[in-house]
């Protein structure tokens, strides 16, 4: 944050000027690649953060004023438990309800590897809302044939 993020965005921006945008995004992986080889434990510990970041139930305290974080939180914890009790059930395991969880675990996956924070996940909020309905559904009895 502050000055450490303005250097880094600085030089970020300066090492890849004059590049035509797929060279300079070929030049950013390989970077990011780069790095990750030589410092993985930083890169696993960076990618636990994205994660929590994706899933934090509340936005940035630095941004929103507590009631605001508040009144999200009180949405979003409800809404997380009836989407891990969705996911556990074996409902959202089938067809065509599968589809709904591999959109958030695709989504979840890229962002493990990418800037993230809480507004990533508004892609996947039907899917999160479709999961967490399942919480409520009974298995289907198997059909006769």
């Amino acid at each position: 944050t502050g000055e450490e993020q303005k250097a880094w965005w600085d030089q970020a921006n300066r090492e890849p000027a004059g590049m035509t945008e797929p060279q300079a995004d070929r030049y950013m992986r390989d970077q990011a690649l780069a790095l990750a080889r030589s410092q993985p434990i930083m890169f696993a510990r960076a990618c636990v953060q994205r994660f929590l970041h994706f899933w934090s139930v509340a936005p940035a305290a630095a941004v929103y004023p507590g009631a605001v974080r508040l009144a999200v939180a009180c949405w979003s914890v409800p809404l997380f438990l009836l989407l891990a009790r969705g996911v556990m059930g074996r409902s959202a395991w089938e067809w065509p309800r599968i589809a709904a969880l591999l959109s958030i675990v695709g989504l979840v996956l890229v962002h493990l590897f990418y800037w993230t924070d809480i507004r990533m996940r508004a892609p996947i909020v039907p899917a999160i809302a479709l999961v967490a309905a399942c919480a409520g559904l009974r298995p289907r009895p198997a059909e006769k044939a």
